[in-house]
């Protein structure tokens, strides 16, 4: 459990922009495809939460790890 505050903060964020940025390529994909609309809104915000869960988990992974390897741990 991450009780960082900033570090809570940017996966917000990152997934405030990911998750609509999901539902529009998604929805865009459907349509220029001919396919259901609904399901590729719920496609894309899935995949745009995923990469939003993941990049700013690897982001803060290798952050953490220069800041340590800098010597400041908190």
């Amino acid at each position: 459990m991450n009780v960082r505050g900033w570090d809570n903060y940017f996966q917000l964020i990152v997934g405030a922009i990911c998750l609509p940025l999901g539902l529009g390529g998604g929805w865009l994909l459907a349509w220029l495809r001919g396919g259901d609309p609904l399901t590729g809104v719920l496609l894309g915000g899935f995949v745009g939460l995923l990469v939003a869960l993941f990049g700013s988990g690897i982001f803060l992974m290798i952050f953490r790890a220069i800041q340590h390897a800098r010597g400041r741990h908190d």
